[in-house]
């Protein structure tokens, strides 16, 4: 538990959170378009509502829909 402790302390878990909020876009619309266009529109909400656009907010993002990409195609190629 401790290791994980310190990797949420070291990443943030803002990060993590768009990580995942990235595998759960591509999960469920299976386009890695839709994860770009949803990481786009959630920074510019933020860039409007607290004033600030954060490009790695969006570059986790787009890590997630990658990962959930990997592991489709990983599972894919073991059936």
């Amino acid at each position: 538990m401790r290791c994980i402790d310190k990797f949420i302390n070291k990443v943030g878990l803002d990060r993590i959170t768009h990580f995942l909020a990235g595998w759960v876009v591509y999960d469920v619309f299976e386009s890695f378009l839709a994860v770009f266009i949803v990481a786009t529109i959630k920074e510019l909400y933020d860039e409007y509502s607290y004033g600030g656009f954060g490009y790695w907010d969006s570059i986790a993002t787009i890590f997630g829909g990658v990962g959930a990409l990997i592991v489709l195609m990983v599972k894919i190629n073991l059936q």
